[in-house]
């Protein structure tokens, strides 16, 4: 037998497989209440500044440069350990 589990909504007792967190009325209602605050949050930023820069081609230049660095296969991550003597 699956293991069944409530929604995550407060307050409602319907069972749901493990894998889901809301049941078919609550997760709609959860997923719009969340595109309703994200809109909110990003019309009321003071960081106007920031956001200008990492829209533009400068940022998207950098990033694309050092994202090509990282994936290069000539570069290798290596772990950097502590001394034995330094305590952590």
């Amino acid at each position: 037998m699956p293991i069944k589990k409530y929604c995550s909504y407060t307050g409602c007792r319907v069972l749901l497989d493990e894998d889901m967190k809301y049941c078919d009325k609550h997760q709609k209602q959860t997923r719009d209440h969340k595109a309703s605050r994200d809109r909110e949050y990003k019309r009321n930023r003071n960081d106007h500044k920031e956001q200008v820069f990492y829209r533009g081609q400068a940022w998207v230049n950098t990033r694309d440069s050092c994202q090509s660095i990282v994936e290069s296969p000539d570069i290798m991550p290596i772990r950097i350990y502590p001394e034995p003597d330094t305590p952590i």
